[in-house]
């Protein structure tokens, strides 16, 4: 199951990374005019801080790295996370891709678009060498998106968007007691729309203008 998951992962990886890598390549203006080049538009870099729903409470602020490579026809976002904590041995690491397109764009932009990310947890809770509780969990998802993207400012936006996706996770457990093991593993489905106040909701904040608002002012 997990295997297929991350099969999915890369080809959500795969679509989004060449058309990435397409505009991120120098052109050759030498062999034309630079008034009759064909130069791609270069990506606006943003950062991402995102929420987990629409209530904006401080618990839910989603740990890790997140970050936006905005083009003028579609945008790729990626979200990395780690977590250790030394008490429990709990260790926690996710990485996740989504490809957006959007339907039309100006100050609000409404989109559409894929997701997929991968998570490991472990943790172990250990009384002694004879006596511990031993957790591990990998999971991953994949599925749609539907949102859409108000800019602020011109450097500043706010994004909310709802899932349509499967997820599934494999849970492994392992005890000891009095030195004596066992060892127990569950896998779990599940699929569905994350609707109210469990969409999405986050920030980005982009390193340069994207230049929508002027444009639209002018017009």
């Amino acid at each position: 199951m997990f295997r297929s998951a991350a099969l999915c992962f890369l080809a959500v990886l795969l679509l989004a990374a060449p058309a990435a890598a397409q505009d991120l390549v120098a052109p050759d203006l030498d062999e034309q005019p630079a008034d009759e080049a064909d130069v791609p538009e270069p990506a606006t870099f943003g950062f991402i801080f995102n929420t987990s729903n629409l209530l904006l409470d401080i618990d839910a602020y989603q740990g890790g790295f997140g970050a936006k490579l905005r083009y003028p026809a579609y945008g790729i976002r990626f979200l990395t996370s780690l977590r250790a904590e030394s008490s429990n041995r709990m260790r926690q690491v996710g990485l996740g891709i989504t490809y957006e397109r959007p339907f039309f764009i100006g100050r609000v932009t409404p989109y559409w678009g894929l997701v997929a990310d991968l998570g490991f947890q472990g943790e172990r809770v250990e009384v002694d060498t004879q006596n511990y509780t031993q957790i591990r969990v990998v999971s991953g998802s994949l599925g749609g998106v539907l949102g859409v993207e108000v800019l602020i400012f011109d450097f500043l936006s706010v994004f909310g968007e709802y899932q349509l996706a499967f997820r599934g996770a494999r849970t492994s457990i392992e005890q000891a007691v009095e030195g004596e093991r066992s060892a127990s593993m569950t896998t779990n489905y599940a699929f569905g729309a994350d609707l109210g106040n469990n969409a999405s909701l986050g920030l980005v904040v982009y390193l340069r203008p994207l230049g929508i608002l002027d444009s639209a002012d002018e017009e």
